[in-house]
């Protein structure tokens, strides 16, 4: 098994990403991820972009959904297939070539699906319990105030979930202020979380 692929699939937040990497490192072979939106963009013409919000829209196996991708953004090629497939197929083909290339690690991009017929391909899940995944998104995306203001607000770290009035005077600072980092905080959690849905 000298050309194989080893393709993982995750929970949102459950690190797999980060798993995929390592393992990639240990093994001396590469690891792609986001870097597939790039190899797409040049293969296909579309914006990285535009690949990006497709694929978002597409996490689940029945990615073919015909929902528009954004206000303004073309839904159909010239050829009369919807964009967003377009982007699908495009990254299908890279993905297909970079297996054929070499051994790899490829981390989701529906590489599971698109390589599913291949006998050197090694598909892996990872997944986290819920707390896992949430600590880990909010040590991603916030700031160390953010931080400290999500984790006592919604009990995180086994504390009792605190009002906004009470982070106020630990920190020191007004009601409204802990309002609007909160805000901030969630709006972040929430751009970081796009296109995911539980279940």
């Amino acid at each position: 098994m000298s050309n194989y692929v080893i393709s993982i699939s995750r929970e949102f937040g459950s690190g797999g990403r980060l798993i995929g990497k390592q393992l990639a490192a240990r093994l001396g072979i590469p690891c792609y991820d986001r870097t597939l939106i790039l190899k797409t963009a040049e293969k296909s013409g579309l914006s990285p972009d535009f690949i990006a919000r497709a694929e978002e829209r597409a996490r689940s196996r029945f990615h073919m959904s015909i929902a528009p991708i954004g206000i303004g953004a073309p839904t159909m090629s010239s050829h009369g297939i919807p964009v967003s497939h377009q982007a699908f197929f495009a990254q299908s083909d890279v993905i297909r070539e970079l297996a054929d290339q070499g051994p790899c690690v490829i981390v989701g991009r529906c590489s599971d699906y698109v390589l599913g017929d291949r006998e050197n391909c090694l598909k892996v899940f990872i997944h986290a319990d819920l707390p896992s995944r949430v600590r880990r998104c909010v040590d991603a995306c916030l700031d160390d105030r953010e931080r400290r203001v999500i984790v006592r607000r919604y009990g995180l770290d086994d504390h009792p979930p605190q009002t906004q009035r009470e982070i106020a005077a630990q920190c020191g600072i007004s009601r409204s202020y802990v309002s609007r980092i909160e805000k901030r905080a969630l709006q972040k959690l929430e751009a970081a979380m796009d296109g995911w849905r539980p279940g």
